[in-house]
């Protein structure tokens, strides 16, 4: 479990899909994802899809800012 925590440096769900989750099933990972937001900072963040045209354009970007 660790390394699925350390491939990825991001967790990111579009709201709009949790729709098609089981309600039980929502109701209990929203609990648990309420208990674990207590231990994370409060970050905001942009998200951008890989299959976008501009993706790389924006990921060119970040890497340059990075390095500044």
């Amino acid at each position: 479990m660790i390394e699925q925590l350390e491939s990825n440096k991001f967790i990111i769900i579009n709201k709009k899909h949790l729709k098609k989750v089981p309600y039980e099933l929502l109701i209990e990972f929203l609990s648990k994802l309420q208990q674990v937001e207590v231990y994370l900072p409060k970050h905001e963040y942009i998200a951008c899809n890989k299959d976008e045209p501009y993706a790389i354009k924006i990921a060119k970007i970040i890497l340059k800012e990075e390095k500044a």
